[in-house]
């Protein structure tokens, strides 16, 4: 078996052989970096290195999430091979090698975590829903980012970037512009396709509200008008009267659908398309839901290399993410 969650009091990595059962520490490697260095200088000198990058890693067990936290991580590539090192918040260190090693064996098919053999997967970056092998070049095409895993059994290691760069240097100004008691929930990625590919998004915090917070999505820095504005992020009280005037003042009412969905956390949403039905405008979605006895609400248009089934599960799983992140 392979157990790869720390154990208590002592944060390993645990698994059992037919000869004996033994521990294998993740917190330190048998040859550390510089000793390997010194062994493999002449393949690390055509290395690409990856400086230290902060990041988010993520521990699945039997398919549910078991740990998350903050990390960094680096490593080397060369031709056929490589490795990353994932340093957890808690100390924990988690070595991914793959391809041809340092001395030309190839120990495992594909890629091994801390010694024991596994496959490359990927998840949803947004639901953490894992992704048939086939699918996440397309996914990625798609605008949708992605999780790289390795797969140990029915375990997985994850990583990624830290919380979407587009929201990192705002971080202070929504906590310092709620108002008192309140909670702003962003989600962990937001990407927008347009005709011609990824569509630049620059958020905008609206001017300060008691009952709420807004942020507007532009396709514009210093936006000034309409039409540079996507969508928009926001928290409200009272959401029970707020939802429904926010339905009710949502496009032409012959055009509008609401649908209940279900949300992580036993919350239920409302799904909301509306349209004006003009020749130059487009369908647009929001997902609507009570979560921290607060309302929350992610809208935007529908992207047109996006079917309108695809536009309403993307929104629906921008919900989801904001359900699962942390508070700011």
């Amino acid at each position: 078996m392979f157990n790869l969650s720390p154990i208590p009091g002592d944060k390993v990595l645990a698994m059992s052989t037919p000869k004996k059962n033994f521990i294998l520490s993740i917190k330190k490697w048998i040859f550390p970096l510089p000793i390997l260095s010194l062994l493999f200088g002449s393949i690390y000198t055509n290395a690409g290195k990856l400086e230290p990058t902060s990041g988010e890693c993520l521990f699945f067990r039997n398919g549910q999430l078991e740990k998350r936290q903050s990390c960094t991580y680096s490593g080397y590539s060369w031709a056929g091979g490589g490795f990353t090192e994932l340093k957890w918040k808690d100390g924990v260190s988690t070595v991914i090698h793959f391809g041809i090693r340092g001395r030309g064996e190839r120990p495992c098919p594909e890629v091994g975590v801390d010694g024991v053999c596994g496959e490359w997967h990927y998840r949803d970056a947004t639901t953490f829903a894992p992704l048939p092998n086939a699918e996440p070049r397309q996914t990625q095409r798609n605008g949708i980012p992605t999780l790289q895993c390795v797969d140990v059994n029915n375990n997985s290691v994850c990583w990624r970037a830290v919380r979407d760069r587009i929201f990192q240097s705002m971080t202070q100004d929504i906590k310092n512009q709620l108002p008192r008691g309140m909670v702003m929930r962003l989600p962990a990625s937001l990407e927008w396709m347009g005709s011609n590919g990824k569509i630049p998004i620059y958020p905008e915090i609206l001017p300060q509200r008691s009952d709420g917070l807004v942020i507007v999505l532009n396709t514009q820095s210093n936006c000034q008008a309409r039409l540079c504005q996507l969508g928009a992020i926001s928290t409200f009280r009272n959401y029970l009267v707020q939802s429904q005037n926010i339905i009710n003042r949502s496009g032409d009412p012959q055009y509008r659908e609401t649908t209940p969905i279900s949300l992580p956390q036993g919350i239920q949403g409302i799904y909301l398309k509306s349209w004006t039905g003009g020749a130059s405008s487009v369908p647009g979605a929001a997902v609507l839901w009570e979560q921290d006895s607060q309302g929350f609400m992610i809208s935007l248009p529908f992207s047109p290399v996006w079917t309108e089934e695809q536009n309403k599960q993307r929104i629906i799983d921008l919900a989801i993410s904001m359900v699962n992140e942390p508070p700011i």
